[in-house]
């Protein structure tokens, strides 16, 4: 049987993704993140929240991204993290 939950808090959520509280609510009140509500409690199943993660958009690969980690050699070693 999976760990996974079929639903989680706003605090799990933000756990789980390392996405802040105020990001999560601003994707459910965009409606980008669907949610529940239980009494005063705000929860969001399982497949909402991997829904949700799939449907970000994808950066680009390295393949495709002129710029690569060894062209900033200009930078200040501060400013490549």
């Amino acid at each position: 049987m999976s760990d996974r939950k079929a639903a989680y808090t706003i605090k799990e959520v933000c756990a789980l993704t390392g996405l802040g509280r105020d990001g999560v609510y601003r994707a459910i009140n965009e409606g980008r993140l669907r949610a529940r509500k239980f009494g005063k409690r705000t929860l969001v199943l399982d497949p909402d929240l991997y829904g949700f993660l799939e449907a970000l958009p994808r950066l680009r690969s390295e393949a495709t991204n002129p710029l690569k980690s060894t062209d900033c050699a200009d930078v200040p070693s501060w400013r490549q993290r």
